[in-house]
């Protein structure tokens, strides 16, 4: 199934909490709980979507699954409190909390990303991503993650607000690409 600028809130699963496989763009994934894996998401692919305060075993964002130009903030888990085991792309992965080791992510691909700690990969930054807060994913002025994104990898040509996707000379990291008036 493929879902599109949807509010997938509140649900409990034993794995994928709020979606198990799949596709969503343009989503807020809010506040799902899964027992097993994935508390937000489990293998699916998920574009320009905002991932927060879910909770899970493992992976309380996401556990598998393709996550491009996203931002996956304040999920918990006991392993990989943002994303775990998942190929991130153009995303903020940051303030997540795991309580075996306290890691935003665990297993898992970074390309032209924002989180901590530095994974391998290419285009990475570990600098706080400047939010307006934990859950509201928009990117403040001055924030490391304005055009520090990748072109081809950007997921759709607007961002979760239907702006245009690139307002320079990248796309921005995060599910949100900056524009000055439009906070």
């Amino acid at each position: 199934c493929t879902i599109r600028n949807s509010i997938i809130a509140n649900n409990s699963a034993p794995s994928g909490g709020g979606i198990y496989g799949g596709t969503s763009q343009y989503c807020r994934i809010i506040n799902n709980t899964s027992g097993g894996d994935g508390g937000g998401a489990k293998g699916a692919a998920i574009e320009n979507s905002f991932i927060s305060a879910n909770v899970a075993s493992s992976g309380g964002g996401t556990y598998g699954g393709v996550i491009r130009s996203c931002t996956i903030l304040d999920n918990s888990a006991t392993y990989g409190g943002g994303a775990y085991s998942s190929l991130v792309v153009n995303s903020i992965v940051f303030y997540n909390a795991a309580t075996s080791n306290d890691l935003n992510w665990y297993a898992g691909a970074f390309t032209n990303s924002c989180t901590f700690p530095m994974p391998t990969g290419m285009g990475n930054i570990t600098n706080e991503p400047g939010v307006l807060s934990l859950s509201n994913p928009h990117i403040i002025a001055g924030s490391p993650c304005i055009d520090a994104g990748t072109n081809d990898l950007a997921g759709g040509a607007v961002d979760i607000d239907g702006e245009p996707r690139t307002n320079g000379v990248a796309v921005d990291i995060g599910c949100d690409e900056f524009w000055g008036g439009g906070i």
